[in-house]
């Protein structure tokens, strides 16, 4: 790398370094907040039960304590992974409705002459927010899905080292 190029990105580096101000690191500490995405998914009502049924489920009854604890990472793993798809989905139905709707209202407007023209702005009007939604939640779903995979090869590490110690 030339001595032009390394001093170019040192002076980039330090225009990027993040927020400066209280209130902007306030800020900024809050974005894992903002979808609620961030909630440890154990802290959610009625959830940690399911979740130890079904780390009992992935590991067997007669499973080791270390066993039984990756197993409980993989099952938070696929609860919250479960929740992130839940909420995509009740976005596109939410698009899904929309969609029925306008296509309801041309249905109905259909052989009234000219008024197809006068379908309501508010029923075509495309929601952007929707897909600002699912834009925000898909560094998370990347989150999780890679969460996964980790508790998941640690899962098997744990049956391996247990399998290799009855040898």
């Amino acid at each position: 790398m030339s001595d032009r190029r390394m001093k170019a990105n040192r002076r980039n580096a330090e225009r990027s370094t993040g927020p400066r101000t209280t209130e902007g690191k306030r800020r900024a500490s809050r974005n894992a907040c903002k979808h609620n995405w961030s909630l440890a998914i154990s802290h959610i009502p009625d959830i940690s039960d399911k979740i130890e049924a079904l780390a009992v489920a992935i590991a067997g009854d007669k499973a080791k304590p270390h066993q039984l604890q990756a197993a409980r990472e993989v099952a938070k793993v696929l609860f919250a992974n479960r929740r992130l798809q839940d909420f995509e989905l009740s976005l596109l139905e939410i698009d899904d409705t929309r969609l029925h709707t306008i296509a309801s209202i041309l249905a109905d407007r259909t052989g009234e002459g000219d008024d197809s023209s006068q379908v309501s702005q508010t029923a075509v009007q495309y929601d952007p927010d929707i897909e600002g939604k699912l834009r925000a939640i898909a560094p998370y779903r990347k989150r999780a899905q890679s969460m996964l995979w980790r508790s998941m090869i640690k899962f098997q590490a744990a049956k391996d080292e247990d399998d290799e110690a009855l040898q």
